[in-house]
């Protein structure tokens, strides 16, 4: 169980960022990035499961801790740089910025957002070349039953008695 922790931290890279189409068409681990910009929670350990359930041979574990101490750091520091900038354009947005002090702030969380995403496309690029095809693909199919999943999920909250389905 001592792997589950370290192998948390790739499920995360793998999980969070952007849309991938490209990789979908390129054998790649498809559409793996689903989070919000720089925002993600911790993943519990039935999230490390599937992982788990991909029978990781102790060389690759020592692969994935290698590279989650490589990029660990830098994740955290464009995170915090990310959400720091986000919270500076939410109060420019409140305040008496003028348009333009607005713009030249949003081009700034868009350029953190972006290098963010560029980090975890890479470190997703290692972690991919440490599975084997079958792994990934496994892994795959074990992400798009997650998703589906989350869809169902905040399907029943919406429709739930009660929600508040206006903006």
């Amino acid at each position: 169980m001592s792997f589950l922790r370290p192998v948390s931290f790739f499920v995360a890279i793998l999980v969070a960022g952007s849309s991938s189409t490209a990789l979908a068409q390129s054998e790649v681990l498809p559409n793996l990035l689903i989070a919000q910009a720089g925002v993600r929670q911790p993943l519990g350990t039935g999230q490390a499961g599937g992982l788990r359930n991909l029978n990781l041979t102790p060389q690759q574990i020592k692969d994935m801790q290698a590279i989650r101490t490589k990029y660990q750091p830098r994740l955290t520091q464009q995170r915090q740089a990310l959400q720091q900038a986000m919270q500076a354009l939410r109060q420019l947005m409140v305040g008496n910025a003028s348009p333009d002090q607005i713009r030249k702030q949003h081009a700034e969380v868009s350029r953190l957002r972006q290098q963010l995403e560029s980090t975890r496309f890479e470190s997703m690029l290692e972690v991919r070349d440490i599975l084997t095809p079958e792994q990934r693909l496994q892994f795959d199919q074990q992400l798009q039953q997650r998703r589906e999943g989350m869809k169902t999920r905040l399907r029943q909250r919406i429709n739930q008695p009660g929600a508040s389905n206006s903006p």
